[in-house]
C-alpha cells in the first residue's frame, strides 16, 4: 500500500519515543518523548531520519511504509484466522468466536509480557532482549507520568519535516491548525463551512488518545512505542513491543491503570450517570497487576522463562530464549489438523505455575 492509498494518512496519531537516557538515570523527565502528527508526516519523518528501522525481533524492516501503516492505528493482537475456520459461512458465529479467542490471547500476552519484567538474569535471555526488558520496567514505573517533552511532526519554515517542540498537550489543536492539517472547506457551501471544518477536525482526531492518565502505558501496549538511538552515525529505530490493545479499544473500551500489590488484573465498568454525548470515553477500566517478584524458591527463573517465551503456535521456534529453542508444551493454539484444532479449543490461556501474574482471564 502506498502512502497515497492509505486512508489514515490525514489522521493524527501519537507515538512514544524512549532512548538510553531513560535507563541511565533516575530523572523521569529524560529519555521519554511524546510525538504526534499525521500518519503521512510520521512515516516521512522517521524514514528520512533513521537509516535502520527494526521490528520487535530485531529484524531489519524492508518495507518501511508497512512498518507504520500496519500499526497506526494499532490493530492489537492478531488472531490466527485459519484456526477459526475460513470456510465457516456463519458470519455472526465467526465474529463471536473471533472476539472470544482474541480476548483470551490478549489475556495470555499481558500475563507473559508483564511477567517478563521479572527476568533479570542475562543467562536466560539474549542481550538485546534484556535491554528491552529494562525499557519495559522503566515504562511500568512511570506509567502515569506525563512527559514534559511533547513534539509535533510538521514542516518548518523552510518546508522540511521536523519535530517541533510544543507546550505540553494544550497546544496540539493550535499547532495542527497552523499547519492547515484540517482541509479547507468547499467554497460553494459557505454557510456550512464551520460545520464542515469541525467535522473534518473531529475525523482527523478519531484515533487520538485524549485521556492521558496512563498515556505512556497505553502507547506501549498498543505497539506505538519505539526505541530510538541517535548517538551512532547511523540512527536506529525499533518497535519496543508488539501491540496487545488496539488504538480503537483504548479510545472506546479500556482505560488503563496499574496496581503494585496484586497478581490479578481487574475489569470494572465506568459509570457516567446522565452522560449523553459519549465521545472518546472508555467504558471499562482495566487495572493491571504488577507486584514485586516472589521469592526465588517459590518461582524460579526457569519457570518464568518457560511461560514468558512459550510457543504460541504449536511447534514454532522461539526467537528470544538463549538457546533459541521453543518452550514446548504451553502453546496457545493446538496442533494444526488435530481434533482440538478442528473444534477450536484454545490451550494454556493462563500459566501452569503459581505466583505468576494473571490478566483478566
Amino acid at each position: 500500500m502506498s502512502s497515497q492509498e492509505n486512508k489514515y494518512d490525514n489522521y493524527v496519531f501519537q507515538i512514544l519515543e524512549v532512548n538510553k537516557e531513560l535507563l541511565e538515570n533516575n530523572d523521569e523527565e529524560k529519555g521519554t518523548k511524546i510525538v504526534y502528527g499525521k500518519l503521512s508526516k510520521i512515516r516521512e519523518y522517521y524514514q528520512q531520519k533513521y537509516n535502520y528501522i527494526y521490528d520487535v525481533n530485531g529484524k531489519l524492516t524492508e518495507d518501511k511504509n508497512k512498518f507504520f501503516n500496519d500499526y497506526l492505528p494499532s490493530p492489537g493482537v492478531k488472531v490466527e484466522t485459519s484456526f477459526l475456520g475460513e470456510e465457516d459461512q456463519n458470519t455472526y458465529l465467526k465474529y463471536a468466536e473471533f472476539a472470544t479467542v482474541r480476548f483470551l490471547l490478549q489475556c495470555r500476552r499481558l500475563s507473559q509480557m508483564m511477567t517478563k519484567t521479572w527476568l533479570n538474569d542475562p543467562t536466560f535471555v539474549s542481550p538485546e532482549e534484556n535491554n528491552k526488558i529494562k525499557y519495559m520496567n522503566k515504562i511500568f514505573h512511570i506509567f502515569n507520568y506525563k512527559p514534559q517533552e511533547t513534539y509535533a511532526i510538521k514542516k518548518d519554515q523552510s518546508g522540511k519535516i521536523e519535530q517541533i517542540k510544543t507546550d505540553l498537550l494544550g497546544d496540539i489543536y493550535k499547532s495542527l491548525q497552523e499547519e492547515q492539517m484540517f482541509y479547507a472547506c468547499d467554497s460553494s457551501h459557505k454557510n456550512s463551512d464551520k460545520e464542515k471544518e469541525k467535522e473534518k477536525k473531529e475525523k482527523s482526531m478519531s484515533y487520538y488518545l485524549h485521556h492521558d492518565k496512563a498515556l505512556i502505558l497505553e502507547l506501549f501496549l498498543s505497539g506505538q512505542a519505539y526505541i530510538v538511538d541517535d548517538r551512532n552515525p547511523n540512527p536506529t529505530l525499533q518497535r519496543l513491543n508488539e501491540p496487545i490493545f488496539s488504538t480503537y479499544e483504548l479510545i472506546w473500551e479500556y482505560e488503563l491503570d496499574l496496581s503494585w500489590d496484586t497478581y490479578y488484573a481487574k475489569r470494572e465498568d465506568i459509570a457516567r450517570p446522565g452522560y449523553r454525548q459519549i465521545i472518546r470515553q472508555p467504558n471499562t477500566r482495566v487495572t493491571l497487576g504488577l507486584p514485586a517478584r516472589p521469592d526465588y524458591k517459590l518461582l524460579t527463573d526457569d519457570k518464568i522463562r518457560r511461560w514468558v517465551y512459550a510457543e504460541e503456535r504449536y511447534g514454532e521456534k522461539n526467537a528470544f530464549s538463549v538457546d533459541g529453542k521453543p518452550e514446548e508444551g504451553l502453546s496457545f493454539y493446538p496442533e494444526k489438523g488435530s481434533e482440538e484444532w478442528k473444534n477450536k479449543q484454545v490451550k494454556n490461556v493462563f500459566p501452569p505455575y503459581p505466583y505468576i501474574i494473571l490478566s483478566c482471564s
